[in-house]
């Protein structure tokens, strides 16, 4: 069983709307600054992931499409390392990377949308 978190951006809908307005540059932008935003917390993860033999560590994964990240760990084991199990209690890696990061995801899409709208506004 391997463990995978999604974050919810709420009306994500909207979100994706409000996306096709911008061009084409500022969307590679966007995608740019996510791929990088994404790395980071897979890097961190990495780093608080408990290690005997690695395997879960290189069970750490990122896919990047489009818009949207999806952080795993594919490792059979994953999630009784996160979570625990009646034996043994969790070693949370995954979720506290993702919560350690959430403000600079905040400002990676506030500064696309304000790059957006400068750019909208020049032209």
């Amino acid at each position: 069983m391997s463990v995978e978190m999604e974050i919810d951006a709420g009306d994500i809908e909207n979100f994706k709307l409000e996306m096709g307005c911008f061009s084409e540059k500022m969307l590679k932008k966007v995608k740019t600054n996510l791929d990088d935003w994404a790395a980071e917390v897979v890097d961190l993860a990495r780093q608080r992931v408990p290690v005997r033999s690695g395997f879960l560590r290189s069970a750490i994964v990122l896919k990047v499409t489009g818009a949207s990240v999806e952080l795993a760990a594919e490792a059979p084991y994953a999630s009784i390392v996160e979570f625990g199990s009646r034996y043994t209690r969790g070693r949370p890696y995954l979720y506290p990377a993702i919560e350690q990061n959430l403000p600079r995801l905040e400002q990676v899409l506030s500064d696309a949308v304000d790059s957006a709208a400068t750019e909208a506004s020049s032209t």
